[in-house]
Parts: structure tokens; sequence; C-alpha cells
């Protein structure tokens, strides 16, 4: 099979993500990767590397933004890494660390948030909630890079400054209610807006997968009621590439070849339909550079960052030639 260089962003991050070749990068090559690192607009901006610590396989991801198109760049690497393979947040990706440096790096992340939980009064209770939660992440981090803890236990204070959060919170409770009125008073036409995009996506998801437009609709999001309408929308398809009719493309602008579909669908049908599921475990399914990952009880299809709904599945398999 051809190897593609010059693919969409979202590809690259696939690519790369699951270290499929070497290279490869968006038109313009703002946005690329060599080898086990991917860039953003140049050598001098690492996002992320592939690397090993303590023998164990895992990501330095940058905690760097830059600029909006970085940002951009960064989100889109971080969506692409499948969830089995630990990341380490780190200033600078492409930096060495002793098992001990890095092991300070994170516990730092974890004792920044706690140095303000005292300090705090409004925000005394997500901070709490936060440094629990920074804390479980350094420990499950730790015991998977197996790195020597620091940091064993909550600290001391920790029982005082979560019984003074209850006094702030019934005060944040009335705020927080003020604030969410003054959010649906000022952003019914955002709200409005992001739905009427997720029903345009939503409309023309039939000419698309029949081929008849190229992409879909981009969504309008909306942060109204604290980015709870973020996620509607965005199932899974998938068609054969109107612009080649041997390469398979989703909506995520993904694609592997139509043959190893058409070999890979009839397992995957008889799977669902017989009710069994499936997870890779040593022998691995291919579908041109990405993985059959998994099949739940409920039918849906997980390859990469991508989930595809069983109704999908079956509306797809119909039509192709298997």
């Amino acid at each position: 099979m051809r190897i593609k260089h010059c693919v969409k962003a979202n590809e690259v991050a696939h690519l790369w993500a699951h270290k499929v070749q070497d290279e490869a990068w968006e038109p313009g090559k703002r946005f690329y990767f060599e080898g086990d690192t991917i860039y953003s607009y140049g050598r001098h901006f690492p996002i992320a590397k592939h690397t090993e610590v303590n023998g164990v396989k895992c990501i330095f991801l940058t905690t760097r933004k830059y600029s909006n198109t970085t940002a951009g760049h960064v989100s889109c690497v971080s969506r692409a890494i499948p969830e089995t393979i630990p990341v380490v947040m780190v200033k600078h990706p492409d930096s060495t660390y002793t098992p001990e440096e890095l092991e300070q790096f994170i516990a730092q992340d974890v004792k920044d948030i706690w140095d303000k939980i005292p300090r705090a009064r409004d925000s005394k209770s997500t901070l709490l909630g936060r440094g629990a939660g920074r804390f479980i992440g350094y420990v499950g981090l730790c015991n998977t890079l197996k790195l020597t803890q620091t940091i064993v236990g909550l600290p001391a204070w920790w029982d005082a400054e979560k019984e003074k959060a209850k006094v702030w919170e019934s005060k944040a409770e009335i705020r927080k209610a003020e604030k969410q009125k003054r959010w649906e008073a000022n952003h019914q036409e955002e709200v409005r807006k992001h739905k009427e995009s997720v029903m345009a996506r939503n409309a023309a998801i039939p000419d698309w997968c029949a081929g008849k437009i190229k992409t879909l609709p981009p969504l309008v999001y909306s942060y109204y009621g604290y980015g709870q309408y973020s996620d509607v929308g965005q199932d899974t398809y998938l068609r054969v590439n109107p612009e080649n009719p041997l390469e398979v493309e989703t909506t995520l602008n993904a694609r592997c070849p139509l043959e190893h579909v058409q070999r890979v669908l009839p397992l995957v049908l008889d799977i669902i339909r017989t009710g069994r599921t499936y997870k890779a475990n040593g022998h691995t399914i291919h579908l041109g550079p990405y993985v059959l990952g998994e099949i739940t009880a409920e039918g849906t299809v997980i390859v990469g960052c991508h989930k595809f709904k069983q109704e999908e599945v079956e509306r797809f398999a119909r039509s192709i030639v298997l």
C-alpha cells in the first residue's frame, strides 16, 4: 500500500498517535511529525513525543499552548491518543527526564493545587476536588510508570479545609444560581446557533454518507450550561471515499483501504449479531493504519478514537459488497 505523507490535520494526529509511519504533514507543513515527535509550526514547538519510562511506553504531552492555532494542534493530538497509553503532561516533551525528575515534576503539579486551597474561599470546594483528583492521577501514573512516590497521602489539614469549604459552598451555590441565570439570559442566541448547527449536521449525514457532499457542516460550539451541549451530534459515520472508491473514510477524516474493511466486516457483524464481545489482546486486526480495539456488548465498534454504533456498522455493511 502506498504511504501518504501529505494528509489532513486530523489524520496527521491519528497516524502519529498510532505510530503508523515515520512522518506525515498537513498541506503547508504547519502541523507535522518526524519519528516519535509531533510539532506545531516547527521544531521549536514539540507538541508530544512517544517515549518510555522504566520500560513502560508512554507519551509526553506539552502543557504549553502559545497561539490559538497551536492550541488547536495540541487538542487534536490529545484527542487522537488511545486511552491505553499513559500520558504525562510536561512543558517540553522533547526533554529527557530521569524517573526521579519526572516524579518530582508530576508531584509539583499536585502541590501547586494544594498550595492554593488554604487561601481559597469561593473556589475552595472546587480546588479540593481538583486536588484530590490530581493526587489520584499522580498515584495512578506513578504506579503505571513504576515511579517512587514522594507524596504518600493527603495533607494533615485536608479535613479542616473541607469543613471550611462547606460554609463557603452555600454562598457559592447562591452566586452560581445567579450566574446561571445571567448565562441563560446572555447566551440564548449562542445556544440557538449551536442547536441549529447540530440539526444541519445531522440532516447532512445521509448526503455525506452517499458521497453527495465533501464535508459535513461545522458544529457551532456553545459554553452555555458549562459546555453541556458540546458533544451533541458527534456520532461517527462511514462512507466509501467519493474521490477514491478503494478507500473508506470517516467523519473524523480518518481513512483506510476498502478491502481491509470488506475483509474485517463479516467477523465484526458475526460478533455483534451473536451478542459476543471482542477486545484486542495480543492478536491485532488491522484496518489500514488503525487497529480494531473493541466490540462492546451493545454492539459499539471502537477503532482508535472512533466509536461506531451498531446501526452505523450494519448500514455501511449493506452499502458495500462484502
